[in-house]
């Protein structure tokens, strides 16, 4: 028997960075990231209100919604969509029209299968994307006389000049829209992930005791309002006053919600599967979000001031499967190893799981879009390499300055590394069979020469030499003959590691196991210490691996 057409249709904010991270102060992120979440949920309650017939949301992400109803009401539909686009809103006692803030494109298709809906849906997206404008127009009945005080090119049309971060200047109507909203939603934005996470999984059917028992009580935090409080002091200079921008993007995820719904294969009404795909997603991601603040709080990424008790966490970009935090640098490789592990076994609909991860150490004054950019190139990298997607790998980058890369990604490496270690330089993944205890790592480190390590891996890539073999003659003869050519790096080696005796010798042994390194269409491996990149990888990641908790006043 033929399927019956159906209506599909998707609403979806493109462009949107640049109404997001178009300013470095947080609480404008927060608000324009948590906006734009609602603004889908506002539709979706609008459109369950129009009672419509045979009508559903098949999902609902941080930007994105499909919705679908037969098709002799999809004018009506749609009406409602662009209505509600078009006309004043209200987000945290906040009023403000959707349109002036982001830019969305609305498209529909009638179809008889959800699969290929979604496919037409997805293409047609596309084409308005590339003509749509990069930002939501402004109003252009506006008396300002210069630009926005935070981001740059929007005019200053606010009555707003007293964000700290504007320096008395006046800022335009959308940042001030989104600092009010940002403000308002700063100590209760993971308490309402905690609580939604509560009804979506009454929704799934699962019992109370099953996951909720114990969910931790986060109640009784905020978060930071700007970036500088967020990296805090820190008693080591190569790390104070820097974060960590985490940016994740799932594998694949698409192909997992087809195969979930050919895997039916007609026992289940293909809307049904993704729908519960969607809400599976969402709830990980409210329990994730609940488990993470719990954790930093517990590790010390907390500060007192002003009476709050303040998590030093901000979350970017949250929905679907994309997510990206930014975090103390200190704490930022505990963060992404405590997400690598929460996650090691995630499924939905009997579809594994995985993700690819970029993380940009860099100071608190770096554009926050730069960073993200620049750790979102990484997880992309990683996609792009065979048997990339089939593990959760991630890739890292140090920013010694405010600078950022203006090159490609492999120009980078290019120039950071030389040619033939940038070549070898591939992602690396947690190796979750290792127990890590911070105080351990931290005294291994301190065991290594760390001098000696850099002129090795200095020496390593100026002769662009990808491995340290051990050496085949090591008389002195032989070692005269070889000073200041590619054939001493592994003699010299050898005697780094002979005068660190047992102690460097299990330092290394325990440092080697921390990660493992991919190997193209093959499973990760670990690392030897033959390996110049393993030498290179603990120099750049030595203040990152595990340093001490901030001691500073005013932190």
């Amino acid at each position: 028997m033929a399927e019956a057409d159906l209506g599909f249709l998707k609403v979806e904010a493109v462009n949107f960075d640049n109404a997001i991270l178009d300013t470095n102060q947080l609480s404008v992120v927060r608000g324009g990231s948590y906006a734009l979440k609602q603004i889908i949920i506002q539709i979706e309650g609008r459109l369950a209100q129009a009672r419509l017939p045979n009508y559903e949301a098949v999902t609902i992400g941080s930007s994105t919604g499909i919705f679908c109803c037969e098709p002799k009401a999809m004018s009506e539909l749609r009406k409602i969509v662009k209505s509600y686009l078009n006309s004043k809103t209200k987000i945290d006692e906040v009023h403000f029209v959707p349109n002036e803030l982001f830019t969305f494109v609305v498209n529909d298709v009638i179809a008889s299968n959800y699969l290929i809906a979604k496919e037409q849906l997805i293409a047609l997206g596309r084409f308005k994307q590339a003509s749509s404008f990069n930002h939501a127009l402004p109003n252009f009945d506006t008396n300002a006389h210069s630009a926005c005080a935070l981001n740059g090119f929007l005019a200053a049309d606010s009555d707003n000049k007293s964000i700290k971060a504007s320096k008395d200047s006046i800022v335009s109507q959308s940042v001030n829209t989104r600092y009010r909203i940002g403000c308002g939603v700063r100590s209760w934005i993971y308490k309402q992930e905690r609580e939604d996470a509560y009804s979506k999984l009454s929704d799934l059917g699962v019992k109370w005791d099953e996951r909720l028992n114990t969910l931790p009580k986060i109640s009784d935090y905020s978060f930071p309002s700007d970036l500088e409080t967020l990296a805090g002091r820190h008693q080591k200079m190569s790390i104070d006053g820097k974060v960590a921008v985490i940016y994740s993007d799932g594998n694949a995820f698409g192909k997992a919600q087809r195969n979930a719904i050919m895997d039916a294969n007609g026992k289940r009404d293909p809307i049904e599967v993704q729908q519960e795909f969607d809400l599976t997603l969402r709830v990980e991601r409210a329990l994730y979000l609940t488990h993470l603040v719990d954790f930093l709080a517990s590790k010390g990424a907390l500060i007192e001031k002003d009476g709050e008790k303040i998590v030093l966490l901000e979350t970017l970009l949250w929905g679907g499967d994309e997510m990206t935090l930014v975090v103390p640098a200190w704490i930022g490789l505990e963060v992404l190893r405590h997400y690598t592990d929460y996650h090691k076994s995630f499924s939905i609909c009997g579809q594994k799981l995985t993700s690819s991860t970029g993380i940009v150490f860099c100071s608190h004054k770096t554009p926050i879009r730069k960073a993200e950019q620049a750790a979102r190139e990484l997880a992309d990298a990683i996609k792009e390499r065979r048997g990339g997607r089939d593990e959760s790998y991630f890739d890292y980058m140090v920013l010694e300055s405010i600078d950022y890369p203006t090159q490609s990604l492999d120009d980078f490496w290019t120039t950071q590394y030389g040619p033939e270690i940038a070549k070898h330089r591939l992602p690396l993944k947690f190796n979750l069979d290792v127990k890590l205890l911070h105080e351990r790592v931290a005294a291994y480190l301190e065991a290594l020469p760390r001098s000696g390590i850099y002129k090795l891996v200095d020496s390593a890539l100026h002769h662009q030499l990808k491995t340290l073999a051990h050496p085949e003659h090591t008389d002195k003869q032989t070692a005269l003959q070889q000073k200041g050519t590619a054939n001493e790096l592994p003699l010299r080696k050898q005697r780094l590691l002979e005068a660190g005796g047992q102690p460097l010798t299990q330092a290394l042994n325990e440092l080697m196991g921390i990660f493992l390194v991919m190997e193209e269409g093959k499973s990760a491996k670990p690392f030897s210490d033959q390996d110049t990149l393993f030498w290179l990888h603990i120099l750049e990641l030595y203040d990152y691996l595990a340093p001490a908790n901030p001691t500073m006043e005013g932190r």
